[in-house]
């Protein structure tokens, strides 16, 4: 379960960042997972309550998470179509020679914070 590792560096991430902007709470997350990371997203949400615990500045906030759906271009016939759907071959010619465009990437989309002011 990487996620769990992942998802606490993200969370330090964001601590960092809100702490520089003297926040006083962040509300919500948002995070766009790309669906071609091996992230399960259900694993996310299942221990972001356990992961922000004992972390004051994340008390009560929400995590939304995005999914970003795995995009290749088949080096063939320059088809667009879903990698993740489609089990990595293309459905116009049957390639399996592609370049990934999207779907590989975890993005910390949005913070909503609460500051002193």
């Amino acid at each position: 379960m990487h996620e769990i590792s992942v998802l606490h560096h993200a969370l330090n991430t964001i601590e960092d960042a809100a702490r520089e902007d003297n926040a006083r709470r962040v509300s919500k997350i948002v995070l766009e997972v790309g669906e071609l990371t091996g992230i399960l997203p259900s694993v996310f949400e299942t221990f972001f309550p356990m992961l922000i615990e004992d972390r004051p500045l994340f008390q009560d906030a929400e995590l939304v998470v995005a999914v970003r759906p795995g995009r290749g271009l088949c080096d063939d016939c320059n088809n667009m179509y879903n990698v993740f759907k489609n089990e990595g071959i293309c459905p116009s010619c049957k390639s399996r020679n592609k370049t990934i465009i999207s779907g590989t990437e975890l993005v910390i989309r949005e913070i909503t914070v609460e500051t002193g002011e």
